[in-house]
């Protein structure tokens, strides 16, 4: 991966904009892969670099990307939104602990799926008591002699 910076810019802002060329071969890099390359190449810290955009076209193997390199972590919280801070924080790699996690995430689902066994949900007892619930919705309330309750029923009367 070759890493062209295109311009940089220092705003009013505690950060800086950084416009790149990214080359690569195969798929187009990560942010985390990207974070790493312009933390390295701008000598700055890689937990204060955002990748604002990554622009691609279809089968070509450079990509045009935004970033903002900030002054301090205060900074970057204070302006950035959360969701994007998420989207670019480097993840550490520990496969022991995704395994775990993985095989954790089978056992309840393995255990949830004896309790729907032990509830019939189309068994006849639960279909008559669900049906005198719905007769019950599909009743309308009558109005007295005198009173109406909509205009439907006024309508009808000719008044």
């Amino acid at each position: 991966m070759n890493t062209e910076i295109k311009s940089r810019n220092d705003s009013a802002l505690p950060r800086s904009e950084v416009q790149a060329i990214v080359t690569f071969d195969g798929t187009t890099p990560s942010r985390q892969e990207l974070i790493k390359n312009l933390s390295s190449k701008l000598k700055s810290k890689a937990e204060l670099v955002v990748i604002k955009n990554i622009y691609t076209a279809y089968g070509d193997k450079e990509a045009s990307i935004i970033a903002y390199i900030y002054d301090n972590e205060d900074a970057l919280k204070s302006i950035e939104y959360k969701t994007m801070i998420e989207k670019n924080t480097l993840k550490k790699e520990e496969p022991k602990d995704k395994e775990s996690k993985s095989s954790e995430a089978e056992q309840p689902s393995k255990a949830s799926s004896d309790k729907p066994a032990e509830k019939a949900p189309n068994t006849p007892e639960n279909a008559e008591a669900e049906k005198p619930a719905e007769e019950k919705k599909e009743e309308a309330p009558k109005a007295k002699d005198g009173e109406s309750n909509t205009d439907s029923q006024s309508t009808e009367k000719g008044e």
